[in-house]
């Protein structure tokens, strides 16, 4: 059974291929921030979870030291709707964080387990 880890996995695209990967056969290693989510997830079969926020790179190295997966799809990410006039410095900083940093902290986390063959997703 291929291991499919999926970040950004408790709502939208993420919640879905997680669903959908799991009823294809996949075992899912569902990644995301919200707790209670992860849990509705987790009652699924095939879906087991991992709670860490992909901001925070030693929290997300702390929770997927042990993880061995065979593709991981990179989905975790956040944007901002204000109007022009609203935009702050501070947006930036927090969809950065998420959708560039994020990335770069997993794929750190997850290359000392990676091997030849893996697959990396970037959605």
């Amino acid at each position: 059974m291929k291991r499919l880890l999926i970040t950004g996995a408790t709502s939208g695209i993420g919640e879905a291929v997680a669903l959908l990967a799991a009823q294809l056969g996949y075992s899912v290693i569902a990644c995301g921030r919200n707790a209670d989510k992860l849990a509705v997830l987790a009652q699924q079969p095939n879906i087991s979870t991992c709670q860490f926020d992909v901001t925070d790179l030693a929290q997300t190295q702390a929770a997927l030291a042990n993880v061995q997966c065979d593709i991981a799809l990179l989905n975790a990410g956040t944007c901002e709707y204000v109007d022009i006039d609203d935009i702050e410095p501070a947006m930036f900083e927090r969809v950065f964080a998420a959708n560039v940093f994020g990335v770069i902290n997993v794929i750190k986390a997850l290359s000392p387990n990676l091997q030849s063959g893996n697959k990396l997703v970037f959605v």
